[in-house]
């Protein structure tokens, strides 16, 4: 295939893996919500781009997820916590470690299976992005967490993540490893 439609393609898959992280993230759909839990999937698109495209797209990807999701804190938050996320800090920079971490374990685990290395590679990005957001609130909005919720920022922040980590990472492992399994021998740059 020459570089040109390659270039085409990678620039579709990148266009429409940003078009569905904007969907998820600005509808009730990148939030499943079992009883009382509410899973967070809005990130799948930036672990898809990072294992498909490369680390690059999924930088812009995750980027994009951070910049939607400090304009929600800021125009239409829903949540007792959504106004804590105009701090860039919290809602752009913990996001931009998805694609790092997961890029770097996919690697890392070049010679296993790709189901089961991109399986890996899901549950890291994952794990990063429900642990750096948690860190985040904690270092730099923590003080504001206690005010609102009125108990120890630790004390929510340990909820929140308890909480989410082992539903949201079944449901990132679930979703993300068959796609990546199927797009990943026709489209991805990085092999």
């Amino acid at each position: 295939m020459n570089s040109q439609k390659l270039r085409r393609r990678e620039t579709a898959m990148l266009g429409l893996l940003t078009a569905v992280t904007i969907i998820l993230i600005n509808t009730p759909l990148g939030t499943l919500s079992i009883g009382s839990i509410s899973i967070t999937i809005a990130h799948i698109p930036v672990i898809i781009a990072t294992l498909i495209l490369g680390l690059r797209a999924g930088l812009i990807v995750s980027l994009i997820f951070g910049l939607n999701s400090l304009l929600i804190a800021l125009m239409a938050p829903t949540t007792i916590l959504d106004p804590l996320f105009v701090n860039p800090l919290v809602s752009i920079l913990p996001r931009l470690f998805i694609p790092i971490t997961t890029h770097y374990s996919f690697k890392a685990l070049a010679s296993i299976r790709l189901q089961n290395k991109a399986l890996l590679a899901a549950v890291v990005g994952n794990l990063t992005n429900t642990i750096m957001v948690c860190i985040a609130l904690y270092v730099f909005v923590g003080d504001k967490i206690a005010s609102i919720m009125g108990q120890s920022a630790l004390t929510v922040v340990l909820a929140i993540m308890s909480a989410a980590i082992v539903p949201e990472t079944i449901a990132v492992a679930v979703i993300v490893t068959p796609i990546v399994s199927r797009l990943y021998k026709k489209y991805a740059v990085t092999k």
